[in-house]
């Protein structure tokens, strides 16, 4: 497999209108969706490539199922998952445009949620805000889309994947 790093510096409103310069069909684009539009996604997709990247919490999310399309309720989908189901993923459509995609979730082990809720409710103080009931709830799952399908990454692959962004950002 070869290698190309690019630190795209456009706001995700502009960046889509880029990507077809930059993204070759199969490539792996691995990002952070806060950064990203669905325009982009959809560049993406179009060039025949495929992306990783983390779940934005306020993302609509639909399913599709027998052809009737219904909205997510992603809370309710994950509080049914029992302690013993670590990990979840569903063909979802997300966003305004319908974009189809996996959704992978995996619950934190107990330690690293804590971690993560000490962090969240830090930085939801400093800035004057209350931690929501929703955002403590999604903050125990690390959630992830991707356009790669299941045969090429399965869903450990996809969760392990995304902290590579990491470790290439300090290139």
């Amino acid at each position: 497999a070869s290698f190309r790093h690019y630190q795209w510096r456009f706001s995700g409103s502009t960046l889509h209108h880029r990507v077809s310069h930059w993204i070759a069909k199969k490539d792996l684009v691995l990002f952070d969706l806060g950064y990203v539009s669905f325009e982009t996604l959809r560049a993406i997709i179009e060039a025949g490539a495929c992306f990783v990247c983390r779940f934005l919490p306020r993302t609509l999310v639909y399913d599709n199922q027998c052809g009737k399309e219904t909205e997510l309720d992603l809370l309710q989908l994950l509080k049914k998952r029992n302690r013993n189901c670590s990990l979840f993923e569903q063909m979802v459509l997300i966003g305004s445009q319908r974009i189809p995609c996996r959704l992978v979730c995996a619950r934190l082990p107990q330690q690293e949620y804590n971690k993560r809720l000490r962090k969240l409710r830090l930085d939801a103080t400093r800035k004057g805000r209350f931690l929501s009931k929703r955002a403590r709830l999604l903050a125990r799952w690390n959630i992830f889309i991707t356009n790669v399908d299941h045969s090429v990454l399965d869903t450990f692959q996809v969760i392990n994947t995304y902290p590579l962004r990491w470790s290439i950002e300090l290139l």
